[in-house]
């Protein structure tokens, strides 16, 4: 029976931290286009190597650049990843996505055509 208490126990502590990281969590409500920056350590070594990242939400997933990840992710996904280092995240930017036509080039050079950039 002790066991039991003791596995008990260890699953309430479980759920509490998981309770406190889901209500810790940023909301994503970000637009394609979005640009965010944070750093990483894989250990709880205050002396691990920081790895820096950026990540870039694309039809509603997200892209991060970097060694050990894994992509696209889904929200939730790369907040659990970031979990311990989620007070380094960051918005660098926020765009609106380009449309096909939408983008402006400016003038075209003498005896090139817009579409051609070869």
């Amino acid at each position: 029976m002790a066991r039991e208490i003791e596995r008990i126990e260890a699953e309430i502590r479980r759920l509490k931290e998981r309770r406190r990281h889901l209500r810790q969590m940023p909301q994503d409500n970000y637009q394609d286009g979005t640009v965010i920056v944070f750093t990483k350590r894989f250990s709880e070594d205050r002396f691990a190597r920081v790895y820096r990242y950026a990540a870039i939400k694309s039809e509603g997933m997200w892209y991060t650049t970097g060694p050990k990840t894994r992509t696209p992710w889904v929200w939730e996904q790369l907040m659990d990843w970031l979990k311990g280092d989620l007070h380094t995240l960051r918005v660098v930017t926020t765009t609106s996505p380009v449309r096909p036509g939408g983008v402006n080039h400016g003038p075209v050079e003498k005896g090139r055509s817009a579409g051609n950039y070869g």
